[in-house]
């Protein structure tokens, strides 16, 4: 997975690292939950896999605006 941070300073990657560690960890019902990583070898991308969710915040907001 190195080559996702070509190009990134030490201190950048770590907290890059350092914040992925805390998503990992987090477990509450207000907190959407961190599935996974995927990598993209041809171009070079780190992708942070959540998961589904039915509404998104801004919707939500709306409806409860709303009523």
């Amino acid at each position: 997975m190195y080559y996702v941070f070509m190009g990134l300073g030490k201190e950048q990657i770590a907290m890059y690292v350092k914040q992925i560690c805390v998503l990992k960890k987090l477990n509450h019902p207000n907190v959407i939950k961190l599935e996974g990583l995927v990598t993209s070898r041809m171009s070079s991308s780190l992708y942070l896999v959540f998961e589904y969710k039915e509404h998104d915040l801004a919707g939500l907001a709306t409806v409860w605006l709303m009523t």
